[in-house]
C-alpha cells in the first residue's frame, strides 16, 4: 500500500513558474543554430547543391548579392566613365539637341496635368497614318486608312454609303493595298508608301480625291475641376520643331484654358529636355 502511494506522487508547479521556465529556454534553443548571414555579406552561391539546402531549387542569388573584387570594381568604373563621356561603344547621355524630345511627352504630361488642375482620363499613342479620300471604279466615295504601326502596318476601308454592293470592290482594294504594305521590304514611312498606294489604286480604276498624312502622335483626354473634359494632341515633327500640339477644353470651347494647358505642357517638356538621355533623334529620322 505504501509503494502504491509513493508511485502515485506527482510534482505540481504553479503556472507562473512554467511560463518563466519556457521564457528561459527559448533563447537557449534559438542560439543552437545561428541565423543564415545575408547573402550580400557572405557572398553565398545559392546555385550549388550545398547552397540550396533548405531553399527552393530555382533560387540563384549569385548576381544579386555578389561582392566585387578590385578587378571587377575597376571594370564597373570604366563602364560608368564611358557612359558619362560617351566614349567607347557606349552612346553618350546628352540634353535634347533641339530643346525637346517627343519621347518625353508622357513624362511631361504627368507633370503638366496637376499644374493646370486636371486629371488624365485616357491616353493613346497613335501611329503614323495615311488617310485617302478615294472614289472606286464605280465612283462610290470611301476613306482608305493605312496605319503604320510598329508591330505591323494595318489597312482599313470604309465606304461613305455602305452596302452589299460595295463589298467586292472593297475586298479588291484592300487586297491590293495589303500586297504592298505587308511585304517584308515595305517601308513604314507614310511618305514613301503614298506613291505605291496611288499606283495600286489607279490600276483598279480608283481615283484619289484627297490625301492627309498624320505623324505619330499622343492624344490625351483630361478631366477639369468642373467635370468638363479637355483634350490635347501632341504630334511628332521633323527637326528642329520636334513637337507640335493642339488642345481644346470644354463642350463649348474655352480657348484660354486650352492655351494654358498647351503652354504648361511645353514648359514641362522643355524641362525634361534638359535631362541627359541617349539621343535617338538621328535613329528616329533614319527609321
Amino acid at each position: 500500500m505504501r509503494d502504491r502511494e509513493h508511485s502515485n506522487l506527482r510534482v505540481r508547479f504553479p503556472w507562473p513558474c512554467l511560463s518563466a521556465i519556457a521564457c528561459l529556454l527559448l533563447p537557449i534553443a534559438g542560439c543552437s543554430k545561428p541565423p543564415r548571414p545575408p547573402a550580400a555579406a557572405s557572398n553565398e552561391d545559392f546555385s550549388t547543391a550545398a547552397g540550396r539546402a533548405g531553399l527552393p531549387a530555382e533560387v540563384d542569388d549569385r548576381w544579386a548579392s555578389i561582392v566585387l573584387d578590385d578587378a571587377r570594381k575597376a571594370e564597373v568604373r570604366t563602364i560608368l566613365v564611358e557612359a558619362a563621356e560617351g566614349s567607347g561603344e557606349v552612346e553618350p547621355l546628352v540634353p535634347a539637341a533641339h530643346g525637346v524630345r517627343f519621347e518625353d511627352v508622357p513624362h511631361a504630361m504627368l507633370n503638366a496635368a496637376p499644374k493646370v488642375e486636371m486629371a488624365i482620363l485616357r491616353s493613346r499613342l497613335l501611329p503614323p497614318t495615311i488617310e485617302l479620300d478615294i472614289r472606286d471604279a464605280a465612283g462610290r466615295a470611301a476613306t482608305l486608312t493605312v496605319r503604320c504601326r510598329r508591330r505591323g502596318t494595318l489597312a482599313s476601308m470604309a465606304y461613305r454609303i455602305p452596302g452589299d454592293d460595295v463589298m467586292l470592290a472593297q475586298a479588291e482594294i484592300l487586297a491590293a493595298v495589303n500586297e504592298i504594305v505587308l511585304q517584308p521590304e515595305a517601308s513604314s514611312d507614310p511618305e514613301q508608301l503614298a506613291n505605291p498606294l496611288a499606283h495600286a489604286l489607279a490600276e483598279l480604276g480608283a481615283t484619289i480625291r484627297g490625301q492627309e498624312i498624320l505623324p505619330e502622335r499622343y492624344r490625351y483626354t483630361l478631366l477639369m475641376l468642373d467635370e468638363e473634359e479637355a483634350t490635347i494632341e501632341i504630334r511628332r515633327e521633323p527637326a528642329p520643331i520636334m513637337v507640335s500640339w493642339t488642345a481644346t477644353a470644354g463642350t463649348f470651347g474655352r480657348p484660354a484654358i486650352a492655351q494654358r494647358l498647351g503652354e504648361t505642357f511645353m514648359e514641362c517638356l522643355r524641362a525634361w529636355g534638359e535631362v541627359p538621355r541617349v539621343d535617338r533623334t538621328a535613329a528616329s529620322a533614319g527609321e
